[in-house]
């Protein structure tokens, strides 16, 4: 299923990190699981706010694309679009998750420090 945010604001995260933008009337999720590409989404959605979404799932499109088939070829290119931007994106967050890691490494090691160093000096 794909999910239009229609009303209030969400984030994404992966892997437990809050990545790209807070979500908000307009903004989706789930294209290529909408096109029937993939079962699987790449982030989670978490509200923040009382949402309220649309849905729409790959069976309402393939029920669809029988009655208009000048439309499967649209269908068809928007699918290698979706799947050249979907993983350009995933490739972005995981760098995105990937630097945060890093910079809770380097927070959590100079705390330690700290402590360390005055426990020395008491």
């Amino acid at each position: 299923r794909m999910y239009i945010l229609c009303h209030g604001a969400a984030s994404t995260s992966l892997g437990g990190i809050i990545v790209g933008n807070p979500l908000g009337p307009g903004d989706h999720i789930g294209v290529a699981n909408a096109l029937g590409m993939t079962q699987r989404y790449a982030v989670t959605v978490r509200t923040q706010i009382v949402c309220h979404f649309r849905a729409l799932d790959a069976c309402t499109i393939g029920c669809l694309l029988p009655h208009h088939p000048a439309e499967s070829e649209n269908v068809e290119q928007i699918k290698r679009l979706v799947a050249a931007d979907d993983a350009r994106q995933l490739h972005l967050l995981e760098a995105q998750v990937a630097k945060e890691r890093l910079r809770r490494r380097e927070e959590t090691a100079f705390r330690r420090h700290v402590v360390a160093a005055r426990e020395f000096h008491d």
